[in-house]
């Protein structure tokens, strides 16, 4: 009798393990399946919304080879571009990393900064919630201004 227990006890466990895994890579597919359908849709609206801010404020906007635009303010450029995220590097260096909330996609930010002549990677998050399109395009204009 406690080998049928014992039996029953293990088969429940494996059968709870493989519903986690399942679950687990449900979510996975769900992720990718959510950052390869709107990534290049945020990208489009992200170049729309920094070409349109920079048009407002006065400071240069170039549009640059494949998903790429150069932000210029004075002698400072900053080059942003889609590779995998939202990178950006120049003036300043760090990118937009996609994170999937629910169904929608958003960016976790990663920053490179600069302490005492080395650089070292930080992770930085507003108030703990990931960065929309339009506050990732804030951003970059703020950068490009010297406001960050």
């Amino acid at each position: 009798m406690a080998r049928e227990d014992f039996l029953r006890e293990m088969q429940a466990s494996l059968a709870e393990q493989k519903r986690k895994i399942d679950e687990e890579q449900r979510a996975k597919a769900h992720e990718a399946e959510v950052i390869h359908q709107q990534t290049l849709t945020n990208w489009e609206e992200l170049y729309r919304d920094v070409k349109s801010i920079s048009q407002h404020i006065g400071i240069g906007f170039w549009p640059a080879e494949g998903h790429s635009f150069i932000l210029r303010h004075g002698p400072n450029d900053l080059t942003v571009l889609l590779d995998g995220g939202v990178e950006y590097s120049g003036l300043a260096q760090g990118s937009f990393k996609p994170t999937v909330r629910g169904s929608e996609l958003m960016y976790s930010l990663k920053e490179r900064v600069s302490s005492e002549g080395e650089v070292f990677a930080t992770a930085v998050e507003r108030e703990g919630r990931p960065f929309t399109v339009a506050e990732i395009a804030e951003h970059l204009v703020r950068i490009a201004v010297g406001k960050p």
